[in-house]
């Protein structure tokens, strides 16, 4: 016990909890596709809200902190939550790393490095991209959970123990516009529903990121936002392509500066720092449009 004099000095603490509605389901209570691509859309027009209000970064999307919510003659949305890990941005001591935050498969390569730049939304969009790639990969929901759990799929080492070579792995899959497409997208699963519509929804979320032309005028690759094919069947052609017989599915030339030991100038991880509100405002359009899209299919 306490004396007296020890209690006068002590702060107060008080315990409290707070009950809010509605009540969110977890991001894989999603029925479809479709719903998943809204729900995420949601989750980041809030980021983008709070972001451009209040200069608050999140720092944790993922699987567990974006919740699907269902109101009785409404239609279905996304919550972000969870801003445990969250900053104010203008705050440069807490914006430029060495600590690294979030959960492991959807963390940035700059996270994972512990790069000594400024952290950005564009790290938390690109952890929306390796969302996208994990849900369409292992399985959306329960109902499209994968069968063949010993598969060699190139996205598990995004899970490895090791921050270092998580972050090598990513590398050599997004290194290039074929490589995203040999090692990763060519194995969504095609039983699920719509699931063409996450094959071009994570295409142009890394064309967006990595090969956006805002970048610098010598990056071939150029989008500014989506197009109409966001819902059609991709080529099998081109989700089928193999590596080009050398045992590895990486190009030995990477389009955009993405690994360190490419000869091209242009840094991503660098360079977009400077163009993060046009980036923004392109992954922002093709996330809508391609939600605008899975709500028509939805009627």
């Amino acid at each position: 016990m306490l004396s007296a004099e020890q209690q006068k000095d002590t702060p107060f603490c008080l315990h409290a909890r707070h009950a809010m509605t509605p009540i969110g389901q977890r991001l894989r209570e999603v029925d479809s596709a479709a719903e998943l691509i809204i729900v995420l859309n949601d989750a980041m027009v809030c980021h983008n809200a709070i972001n451009e209000s209040c200069g608050i970064l999140h720092r944790d999307i993922s699987a567990n902190n974006i919740l699907v919510v269902r109101e009785k003659d409404k239609p279905v949305r996304g919550m972000l939550i969870d801003f445990d890990c969250a900053i104010v941005e203008s705050d440069k001591s807490a914006s430029i790393r060495p600590e690294r935050t979030g959960t492991l498969p959807f963390m940035s390569i700059a996270n994972l490095e512990r790069m000594d730049i400024q952290r950005t939304v564009l790290d938390d969009w690109e952890s929306l991209l390796y969302l996208v790639c994990w849900l369409a990969t292992f399985g959306i929901n329960r109902k499209n959970d994968r069968e063949d759990e010993d598969e060699h799929l190139p996205i598990k080492s995004w899970s490895s123990d090791s921050p270092s070579i998580t972050a090598r792995e990513k590398r050599n899959h997004l290194d290039s516009v074929r490589s995203f497409r040999v090692n990763i997208l060519k194995h969504f699963q095609k039983k699920q529903d719509l699931w063409g519509a996450l094959y071009h929804l994570a295409r142009r979320l890394h064309e967006s990121l990595f090969f956006n032309g805002n970048l610098d005028e010598k990056v071939r690759m150029r989008c500014h936002g989506a197009t109409d094919d966001l819902l059609e069947e991709p080529d099998d052609d081109l989700i089928m392509e193999e590596s080009d017989g050398s045992g590895d599915n990486r190009d030995t030339h990477s389009e955009n500066g993405l690994n360190k030991d490419s000869s091209e100038e242009v840094n991503p991880f660098v360079e977009r720092i400077t163009h993060a509100k046009s980036l923004t405002k392109d992954l922002l359009e093709v996330l809508s449009k391609s939600a605008a899209l899975a709500y028509k299919r939805m009627k």
